[in-house]
């Protein structure tokens, strides 16, 4: 009897000690778990214009572990609109008669061609460079006699062999390529020097007429009118 009752206190002492023992593992265990953090993954997206978005990502420590998504928004790039200058088309009119003239039709009054007068050896000439009006490109001098015979009125020379003194040309002469006739010329500027009086006479100078040309910019002459003959 006295045995029996020794192994039941041994027994009883064994099964304190190895629950003891389970728990204090178990309590070790856990709080190990406990100290090692998870790890958490954000997806971050940064979009910019214009361009695949760009995915970045990024562990952090957390207590959790979860998917988190950011976008960043970039701001659009600022345009500044640049100013650009008109272009200068001033006339200048110190050159004296030399440059590109506009003259005007007899009949109707309207701008009919540009004249370019340059000099030469101390005489000035003018040659017709553009035409104004569409119905008369392309058309060839009929009426004019010897070398200007059936030449394009664009590129014929009307005016030659004006000399300059005191301001102003004389001795020179003017062609009417619609007559075939040539007068003798007289320039003179006007207008502080925007406009150029031309005299063409028959001998005696009281005789004739008066035509005044505006002062111009240098036309485009890119455009070639084709010939017509007969």
């Amino acid at each position: 009897m006295k045995k029996s009752s020794e192994f039941s206190g041994h027994f009883r002492l064994l099964s304190s000690l190895l629950l003891i023992s389970v728990l204090f593992l178990y309590g070790c265990s856990d709080s190990q778990t406990k100290s090692e953090p998870k790890s958490e993954t954000i997806v971050i997206i940064e979009v910019k214009p214009e361009a695949n978005p760009e995915v970045k990502f990024q562990s952090i420590p957390e207590t959790n572990s979860e998917v988190k998504i950011e976008v960043i928004p970039q701001s659009k790039p600022e345009v500044k609109p640049i100013t650009v200058p008109a272009p200068v088309t001033s006339v200048s009119t110190d050159t004296g008669i030399t440059g590109f003239w506009i003259t005007t039709a007899d009949k109707t009054g309207k701008d009919e061609s540009i004249v370019q007068i340059y000099e030469t050896n101390n005489k000035y000439y003018g040659k017709i460079i553009k035409t104004l009006q569409p119905e008369i490109e392309g058309i060839v001098c009929y009426e004019c006699r010897g070398e200007d015979k059936d030449k394009p009125i664009v590129g014929l020379m009307i005016v030659k062999g004006l000399k300059e003194k005191d301001g102003k040309y004389t001795d020179g002469t003017i062609l009417d390529p619609w007559s075939g006739n040539t007068y003798d010329c007289s320039a003179q500027l006007d207008d502080n020097g925007k406009t150029l009086k031309i005299r063409g006479s028959l001998a005696i100078s009281i005789f004739g007429k008066n035509e005044y040309w505006r002062r111009t910019t240098q036309p485009d002459t890119t455009l070639i009118p084709s010939i017509k003959t007969k």
